[in-house]
């Protein structure tokens, strides 16, 4: 047999229906409300300084997920990140504890991320949402009813 014929056969066989669709709406019910009431991200060391054109980058980008997981893993280098699940009595629990080593760190080696990977989009939308607080911007009302004085 060729190593080609050998290596399809290893290949895991995986078949999709219907099955996988059931209980949708009731699922984004229960990860909206996590994201929402039930988790909680903490940072003791804080986060590092980055340059202030990353934080305009991503000011101008808080929709671009791509970016915002870079400028988020910047934040993050070199510091703890602590995540705590709330159960329906507001009771914490710890459920991953690690050190960003660098931007480029696969956070698949924490098990909690691992095995729910979600937790990243939503680490990702917490520091979006942050540096969004931080440098809220001005509407366009706002800007127009701003006045310039001239010496």
């Amino acid at each position: 047999m060729s190593d080609a014929n050998k290596n399809q056969k290893n290949r895991a066989f995986l078949a999709l229906d219907a099955n996988v669709l059931a209980n949708r709406e009731r699922h984004n019910t229960i990860k909206l409300d996590v994201q929402l009431n039930r988790i909680r991200f903490v940072f003791p060391e804080g986060l590092q300084t980055i340059p202030l054109i990353e934080e305009c980058r991503a000011l101008n980008a808080l929709e671009d997920f791509d970016l915002m997981f870079d400028i988020t893993m910047q934040l993050l280098t070199e510091k703890g990140v602590y995540i705590y699940l709330m159960d329906y009595e507001d009771k914490e629990h710890l459920v991953a504890k690690f050190v960003v080593t660098d931007r480029y760190m696969d956070l698949r080696g924490v098990p909690f991320i691992n095995q729910y990977p979600v937790v990243v989009t939503w680490l990702v939308d917490f520091i979006a949402g942050l540096l969004a607080k931080k440098y809220p911007r001005l509407s366009s009302e706002e800007l127009s009813s701003m006045i310039i004085e001239e010496n």
